[in-house]
């Protein structure tokens, strides 16, 4: 299973050099968090629209 998570906290560490593994880790955690959330209401809003 592919780790996501470290893919984007790599990136992430090339895109701003200047921060800690601790700052990178947490940024990671609230784009996945931010994405996760954002597919979760896309479905539920497709399925809300799917019953109408």
């Amino acid at each position: 299973m592919t780790n996501y998570k470290g893919l984007l906290t790599k990136e992430l560490r090339a895109l701003y050099p200047g921060f800690t593994d601790i700052e990178l880790n947490e940024m990671a955690n609230c784009l996945i968090d931010f994405y996760t959330t954002l597919t979760e209401a896309a479905i539920e809003n497709n399925e809300e629209n799917k019953e109408l």
